[in-house]
């Protein structure tokens, strides 16, 4: 009876050692391996919606840089006044009215936004339809404007023709913090400079001249 106590209780202490020191180990690495592939699982899911994400990028990378072109053209990052007032000017040629001045004020940052705005003055004149077409082609130009006021006056030319004169407020806007220090009159193309007038020829200087030209043809 002993002896059989005696056996079962060595068989016991194999079992407890087998598991603690074979079953146990071989336990934990499993749980560890199967801890490692469900990350590795979670990484490829990871990577593999990167992946995707990149090639449509790269498929729309077309798209994208034209979007981000028009967006700096219609607020870029520079106030490009220059370029502006030779919009203006051709969408006032094309409309049939003069553009009789613009003039800017300093840039101011633009509440809750990082843009600059830049306020725009403008005289035209011209037909009452043509002023018209002249603010609805302010709407579709490429840099982004917007009109905020406007006022309109009757005016007449010495034939007693009969236009309008309109003034109208708004603004532009770049998207750079530099436009806040700069000079904008450094910015606009410089005023062409017109010939200086020659004086008349002297009284004497054109009888001169006169007398030569007589002589010539009498030579003739």
């Amino acid at each position: 009876m002993r002896r059989l106590l005696v056996i079962v209780l060595v068989m016991l202490l194999i079992a407890v050692a087998w598991y603690f020191f074979v079953v146990g180990p071989i336990n934990e690495r499993k749980d560890i391996a199967q801890t490692d592939l469900e990350t590795a699982q979670s990484e490829e899911f990871t990577l593999r919606t990167t992946l995707s994400r990149l090639q449509k990028i790269e498929e729309n990378q077309l798209e994208y840089a034209t979007a981000i072109g028009q967006l700096e053209t219609a607020i870029p990052p520079t106030p490009r006044l220059a370029e502006l007032i030779d919009d203006l000017s051709f969408l006032a040629d094309e409309n049939g009215i003069v553009l009789e001045s613009v003039s800017f004020s300093p840039p101011a940052l633009a509440q809750e936004t990082d843009i600059f705005g830049i306020g725009v003055a403008m005289t035209i004149n011209g037909q009452f339809f043509e002023i018209l077409g002249f603010l609805y082609g302010s709407a579709e130009l490429e840099r982004v404007m917007t009109i905020e006021s406007l006022a309109m006056t009757p005016t007449s030319d010495d034939a007693g023709f009969h236009t309008m004169t309109a003034t109208i407020a708004g603004s532009v806007y770049t998207t750079s913090d530099i436009a806040a220090t700069i000079d904008l009159s450094d910015l606009l193309p410089p005023a062409e400079e017109e010939p200086p007038a020659e004086d008349p020829p002297a009284e004497g200087e054109a009888e001169d001249g006169d007398e030569t030209t007589t002589t010539t043809t009498a030579g003739a």
